[in-house]
């Protein structure tokens, strides 16, 4: 495709020399930028350094996701358990709110994909929902109402629209 603009990214001097892998760009064209050690980023539309997203007790493991009026991320807390939770990002600070547990969580966090009314996942059962106010998964479609080859079904990623279209 063609070059729609360029915007230089002004990171701070720890943020010089980073390994970023992935770009998001937010409603308000604010960019969220993670790093290759999963920290993400949050520049503003003109690429000036805002926040880092962050927590003491907890890493974010996923995507930012928007739903409902608010921003979130999956995170997995830094002590031995490893609980997985959906917690809720102040988009002032980066701070990361204390989350909500999830529940029959079935999925890498990395997987977890935004549409437009939901954060949706790929498992070798079938697409499933989160639904954020109970904050558990639920099932959408069910690979076996389909004719697809099961034989490759750990490699796909789905990219919802929303839950009555996704791009498997």
């Amino acid at each position: 495709g063609d070059e729609v603009k360029r915007i230089p990214v002004d990171a701070p001097g720890d943020l010089k020399h980073a390994y970023f892998i992935k770009v998001q760009v937010l409603e308000d064209d604010r960019m969220i930028i993670t790093e290759g050690s999963g920290v993400p980023h949050v520049f503003d539309g003109n690429g000036k350094y805002l926040f880092s997203i962050s927590a003491m007790d907890a890493s974010p493991d996923s995507d930012v996701f928007f739903s409902e009026g608010k921003y979130y991320v999956i995170t997995t807390s830094t002590d031995m358990n490893g609980i997985i939770k959906l917690s809720e990002i102040d988009m002032t600070s980066g701070a990361i709110k204390p989350g909500k547990e999830l529940k029959n969580f079935i999925t890498d966090p990395r997987m977890m994909v935004a549409g437009e009314d939901g954060i949706y996942s790929s498992t070798s059962t079938g697409i499933f929902r989160l639904n954020i106010s109970t904050c558990e998964m639920e099932e959408v479609l069910n690979w076996n109402q389909t004719d697809l080859d099961r034989s490759i079904l750990d490699m796909i990623r789905c990219y919802p629209k929303n839950s009555d279209e996704i791009i498997a």
